[in-house]
């Protein structure tokens, strides 16, 4: 049976949607990270890098709750893209308000919270995953190429497919990607570059793993772009350490910082958010126009 085609009506209700995480959810995760401040007072902060750590951790699990009411019901609604798109403007909204890295190594005037962000990654990144793993299970596809994308397999989410090799192969691509990206784009530390850096390395991240991970077997869950967004998360800053050592400071003052550290956990994951089903997207229309996505899969997903 045919897909039902978008009305008018459900396009307006989907943009209202994405309008209501913008400007109403949004600004509330924006809230919580614009009230962290550092340990001598100052206003920039992220969730671990704080003057108090237990308020940082409920202000991450606050962004990520304010996310996955945003994503839960856009995907109900809307499709798995739609509620990732919605959680990925509220973590936008986080991530705007959040500290900037260069402002956090002055402030400290020591390399210390380099390995506080990369701590930082990790443990902001788990819970993003689980966040978006909520959203994509409880999604209703709303097409056919929805459920070929996200690997919709009667009415199951596959959790287990996460260890195969096209999907570790996928999300090792797209680490190293988004981090190329990040070193590329973000050339200061400002949060509308380091926002848009973390969305394009979404979209090239996911692209480019979608496609190497396909070159085994194009059964990859949206999870392992997510997975990759974690390792970028914890190696960029790990990077910077290492490549600067005791110039670390130094590279801060003169703008020459390796370049994906300037981006916070926040921004990772708010550009996978965004970034991840735009390249995801991409790439399955161009291999469904090449005729490359198998008769089988499609026949399932019916």
């Amino acid at each position: 049976m045919a897909d039902p085609q978008p009305t008018h009506f459900s396009n307006i209700a989907r943009w209202s949607w994405l309008a209501i995480a913008i400007l109403i959810i949004g600004p509330a995760a924006g809230v919580l990270t614009a009230s962290l401040t550092r340990a001598d007072g100052g206003a920039d902060a992220t969730f671990l890098v704080t003057g108090s750590i237990p308020a940082g951790i409920l202000a991450a699990l606050g962004c990520a709750a304010l996310a996955l009411v945003a994503g839960v019901t856009g995907a109900r609604l809307f499709g798995p893209r739609t509620g990732l798109s919605s959680a990925g403007f509220v973590l936008a909204w986080a991530a705007w308000r959040s500290g900037r890295v260069d402002h956090l190594l002055r402030a400290s005037d020591s390399p210390a919270p380099m390995t506080t962000l990369a701590i930082e990654g990790a443990v902001f990144g788990l819970l993003a995953i689980l966040t978006a793993g909520v959203i994509v299970a409880l999604a209703l596809p709303r097409n056919q190429h929805e459920r070929e994308q996200y690997l919709y397999e009667g009415g199951r989410f596959p959790l287990l497919k996460l260890v195969s090799p096209p999907a570790l192969l996928a999300t090792i691509v797209t680490a190293v990607i988004a981090l190329v990206v990040g070193w590329t784009i973000a050339v200061n530390a400002m949060k509308g570059q380091t926002v848009m850096a973390a969305i394009l390395a979404g979209i090239f991240g996911a692209a480019a793993g979608r496609l190497a991970g396909a070159m085994i077997r194009d059964e990859i869950p949206p999870l392992s772009y997510f997975f990759g967004f974690l390792i970028a998360a914890v190696a960029a800053p790990v990077i910077a350490s290492v490549s600067h050592g005791p110039e670390l400071l130094a590279a801060a003052d003169a703008s020459t910082l390796f370049a994906a550290a300037r981006l916070t956990p926040v921004d990772w994951f708010a550009g996978a958010f965004l970034g991840v089903p735009i390249g995801m997207a991409w790439v399955h229309s161009m291999m469904d126009r090449q005729g490359a996505i198998p008769e089988e899969r499609r026949a399932k997903a019916t």
